[in-house]
């Protein structure tokens, strides 16, 4: 299937496979924009983001719009739709697939979100297919 943006954030996405400039503008966009996550809010107002698990690593799967998540999902699911930059700050520690099931998913690394989150922290490059 072909990947036909749907939105700024995917837009940098798509140009982030072709250069590493346009991956940081693509982090860049990913703090500042609105992406969905499955999970629920608790009654107690805390988030309960679902993890997967892919060969013996645990992480979560970010989407970029409903179209995204519904390529992933085999059915209906509880989701969020979150700042990416509260995102990453909640899940530290943990790896970060956005649209995991599409033709050019990125996986930020727990080494990169706090790259990105702390910029001064280091200079790691994130894996864009």
């Amino acid at each position: 299937m072909t990947f036909i943006p749907e939105n700024p954030l995917e837009e940098s996405l798509l140009r982030g496979t072709r250069s590493a400039m346009a991956r940081r503008e693509f982090l860049r966009m990913l703090l500042i924009s609105e992406v969905m996550v499955v999970g629920e809010k608790a009654e107690d107002g805390r988030l309960k983001i679902v993890a997967s698990e892919r060969d013996g690593r645990k992480y979560i799967s970010v989407f970029t719009s409903p179209t995204r998540l519904k390529s992933h999902a085999q059915k209906t699911v509880n989701t969020l739709t979150i700042n990416g930059r509260m995102l990453l700050e909640r899940t530290r520690g943990v790896t970060v697939l956005v649209n995991p099931s599409d033709e050019h998913p990125a996986e930020l690394t727990p080494e990169l979100v706090a790259e990105i989150l702390d910029p001064n922290a280091g200079s790691i490059k994130p894996t864009l297919n």
